[in-house]
């Protein structure tokens, strides 16, 4: 990323949001970043926005504990206002994701009537941050989609908990898509290359927010972009949906994604 991309992003955020603090006085009734849910779960390629984001989320915990009132409201899908609104194909791809639910333009103001009332109390840190629009993992399998790799980390094991409070909050306990089982029935090691085939080519789609009739079965996983950090969820992935121990340099290389997913179903654990 250009240093002058970086700034562009950051500086409208972090030193528009920090010059706020320093100028206006003490005492405010209300002070409300608007910021998103993009600090939390970064993007690719959108590093600057992330932290311009991550600035802000900071700062209102900086005025609460000088004791002034603020809070950084990290908005997810707007689909009334904003960029996200304005472009379809990102709305479309952003909804394929599947992490994030609509946020409508009334739900906003619903937020900005709540947080500008001046008879609000100073807030609690664990208050001065609202995430806003994020779908709980139950939510997201029942569009048919995969949990995301980034769902994995500690900080979102209270989704897990909310949708089944009865249960251990290990996420295995939670419904989904039965791949061992499908392949356990499987009548062939070339019917089970078949299923892993086009399960990878959705994993790939919905990790990467392509659309699957993009992703070519006869190309290599690399030409998709992913870095070495999507590769380690990938081998995950294999190790824990499928039964089979792949390696990250094989979905480095230059096999064809097909060819990688009939391997993976020769050593699959569920077929020996």
């Amino acid at each position: 990323m250009p240093h002058d991309d970086w700034n562009t992003s950051v500086k409208s955020k972090a030193n528009s949001s920090w010059n706020l603090h320093y100028a206006l006085p003490t005492g405010l009734d209300f002070f409300i970043m608007l910021a998103s849910v993009n600090g939390i779960f970064g993007g690719r390629a959108q590093a600057n926005y992330a932290a311009a984001n991550a600035f802000q989320d900071e700062l209102a915990h900086t005025r609460v504990s000088l004791g002034e009132k603020a809070v950084s409201i990290d908005l997810g899908l707007m689909v009334g206002e904003g960029i996200v609104a304005e472009d379809t194909e990102l709305l479309g791809t952003l909804r394929r994701w599947g992490q994030f639910m609509d946020v409508g333009q009334s739900e906003l103001i619903a937020l900005m009537d709540h947080y500008c009332d001046p008879e609000l109390p100073l807030l609690q840190h664990n208050e001065a941050q609202v995430l806003i629009g994020v779908e709980t993992a139950a939510a997201i399998r029942s569009k048919g989609i995969d949990i995301h790799h980034s769902f994995s980390r500690p900080m979102f094991r209270q989704l897990f908990r909310m949708d089944a409070p009865e249960h251990n909050d290990d996420h295995d306990s939670e419904d989904k898509a039965d791949y061992s089982g499908i392949l356990k029935r499987t009548s062939s090691y070339e019917a089970a290359g078949e299923l892993i085939t086009g399960w990878l080519k959705v994993k790939i789609a919905q990790t990467l927010n392509l659309q699957q009739i993009d992703v070519d079965e006869e190309k290599p996983i690399h030409v998709y972009g992913i870095d070495s950090l999507v590769a380690v969820d990938l081998k995950n992935w294999f190790a824990k949906e499928i039964g089979a121990e792949v390696q990250v340099f094989v979905l480095l290389g230059n096999k064809p994604l097909r060819e990688v997913a009939f391997e993976a179903a020769q050593c699959s654990r569920f077929k020996s």
